[in-house]
């Protein structure tokens, strides 16, 4: 059946008075060999109802140029040029800018499936949640990229989950990354009404979302995945590389303890106890693993770091003396056995593999006898 142009443009208003507008924003930097895909990936959106909004971070290549052929073909986009300014700005001259009820962010370098939208707005609507989330899967510039590195094929999600803001928080400290990244996810715009991205930080995210999850009486996570996180060399997060079983920060730890400090005075402002020492547990966690793991430049600040954090959490009796003893004899032991294998790993690899599996076996035997 031929539809006129009228009864198109009728049943086009009537979807948007059904379906409330989404603001989708994109910061570009950088980015002139992906943009396309990961414009053209938003604008096939099933859910049509859009407002795209280009933020161009002072990118010195073609990005700039991209955005505008984008606009001038789609009345839904929006471009921004601006100064360099980093993620964190970008990200907030788009939320300072959005008309949409919904938020939702999608990294230029990255694409989104073709329902992303449309499932996580229908998942808001059945279960009145002030956030849905979705899981996400690798992409990667080369089939090696993604054979090297184990987290290419990693899934969060294995069945549909509603939780508060505090029980998704939880989820996170339990190590589900769904919980902590920006842009799988659907926001109402109001939960960002008093937030934004701190400049001119590293793992910015880690900032921000406690004080956006921890309120909401509603977070749903479906099992879908929806978006593709693009595994490339000289990213802002090239770093995130996985070296014996940990994330590798690449020298930003100092970054990622002022987020944790953040989260724990937060919490602390919420007067939950609770979630107080859930989260110094974690930092003390993470600096164990990064003072052993991380770059050896920043030893000394990383092992002040622990033992002051170990500190506060027996003085408030968070943890008991025989804890904070046995965590102690634990952060020496790895780092000691750490050093040792590291030492002899390049020579035992492949002419002492025996002498290699050994001391492995001693380092998580003893690592087991502490606990």
């Amino acid at each position: 059946m031929v539809r006129s142009g009228m009864n198109m443009g009728n049943e086009c208003m009537s979807e948007k008075m059904e379906n409330p507008l989404i603001s989708v924003i994109i910061p570009v930097y950088k980015v002139e060999k992906w943009l396309e895909q990961c414009v053209e990936s938003v604008q096939n959106q099933t859910y049509q109802n859009l407002e795209i909004i280009l933020v161009d971070d002072g990118s010195p290549d073609r990005c700039g140029e991209i955005c505008d052929r984008f606009a001038r073909k789609d009345p839904r986009i929006r471009v921004i040029h601006k100064e360099n300014g980093g993620l964190s700005d970008a990200r907030n001259c788009g939320l300072d800018l959005a008309g949409g009820e919904y938020i939702c962010f999608v990294d230029s370098d990255d694409y989104i499936e073709p329902a992303m939208l449309e499932v996580l707005y229908q998942e808001i609507k059945k279960t009145s949640a002030s956030i849905a989330v979705c899981d996400y899967e690798y992409a990667c510039d080369e089939l090696e990229d993604c054979l090297e590195n184990p987290m290419s094929k990693k899934r969060d999600l294995e069945e549909e989950i509603i939780l508060t803001g505090r029980e998704f928080i939880r989820l996170k400290q339990s190590k589900h990354s769904i919980c902590v990244v920006a842009w799988n996810k659907l926001y109402q715009k109001e939960v960002w009404k008093n937030v934004r991205f701190p400049k001119g930080k590293i793992h910015e995210d880690e900032f921000v979302f406690h004080k956006i999850m921890y309120p909401c009486h509603r977070i749903v996570c479906v099992p879908y995945v929806g978006y593709h996180y693009r595994l490339r060399k000289n990213s802002i997060m090239s770093y995130c590389v996985q070296k014996n079983g940990i994330i590798s920060t690449g020298g930003n730890e100092i970054h990622v303890c002022e987020a944790f400090r953040n989260q724990c005075e937060y919490f602390a402002q919420q007067n939950d106890a609770e979630m107080v020492r859930s989260c110094e547990n974690d930092w003390s966690a993470y600096m164990r693993q990064r003072w052993i793991y991380g770059d050896q430049k920043n030893r000394k600040e990383i092992r002040k770091e622990y033992i002051s954090i170990e500190q506060g959490l027996l003085e408030k009796n968070y943890i008991s003396i025989m804890t904070y003893i046995r965590r102690r004899i634990l952060f020496y032991a790895e780092a000691s056995f750490e050093v040792l294998y590291g030492s002899l790993l390049r020579k035992c690899r492949k002419n002492f593999p025996t002498v290699y599996l050994t001391l492995k076996h001693i380092k998580h035997s003893v690592k087991s006898i502490i606990k």
